[in-house]
């Protein structure tokens, strides 16, 4: 894998010595890895498991027994599974059955949360402060993840692996994507909310 590019990777959940959910998170923090795209295969069609699948990096998921058919089709329509860099309000509304006060809301408050712990990392990565760098990045995936921000995570897992190898270079270059998506995101729901 860190030889040569790979287009799409199908990561069965089970196997024996390491789970493609680890799997998938440690290719995830490689820089190749990024946006490859991983497809989960897993026996369990439960919510719960298909949600870690999307948590851990993946995709998109295949839930076994796996017919020819659909998966020729998930081959062949690449494109459309790219996950989109942050959730619009929209798709929340449709992910969470929630009212339109209610995932207005906690967008509203995720995306506010985000944006602030965002400019705490960027003072703590000036300062060289690891510790404090360690204890900000769960309260960012944590807001993330509490609207299914599953790339928002992903790149926000990258950025903590490039600081911790001393990539301080593709740290910064990741922040600064994190903070344009962040910014973009905000920009299209005040669109939505002025229509």
């Amino acid at each position: 894998f860190k030889k040569e590019a790979i287009d799409v990777i199908l990561m069965d959940i089970k196997m024996p010595i390491m789970d493609g959910w680890e799997a998938t998170e440690r290719i995830r923090s490689m820089d190749k890895g990024l946006d490859t795209i991983i497809i989960g295969l897993t026996a369990s069609s439960l919510d719960l498991d298909i949600r870690h699948c999307f948590e851990s990096g993946m995709d998109d998921v295949q839930v076994k027994p796996i017919r020819k058919q659909q998966l020729y089709h998930k081959l062949t329509t690449l494109d459309d599974i790219k996950v989109k860099e942050f959730p619009d309000i929209k798709s929340l509304r449709a992910d969470f059955g929630l009212s339109g006060i209610e995932t207005d809301t906690l967008y509203n408050s995720s995306t506010r949360q985000i944006e602030k712990q965002l400019e705490v990392l960027e003072v703590l990565f000036a300062a060289k402060d690891s510790k404090g760098i360690e204890k900000v990045i769960p309260a960012i995936i944590n807001a993330a993840l509490n609207i299914n921000a599953f790339y928002f995570t992903r790149l926000l897992r990258n950025y903590y692996n490039s600081y911790k190898a001393d990539n301080l270079n593709r740290s910064r270059e990741i922040y600064l994507r994190l903070v344009s998506i962040i910014k973009i995101a905000k920009e299209e729901q005040s669109d939505l909310l002025r229509n």
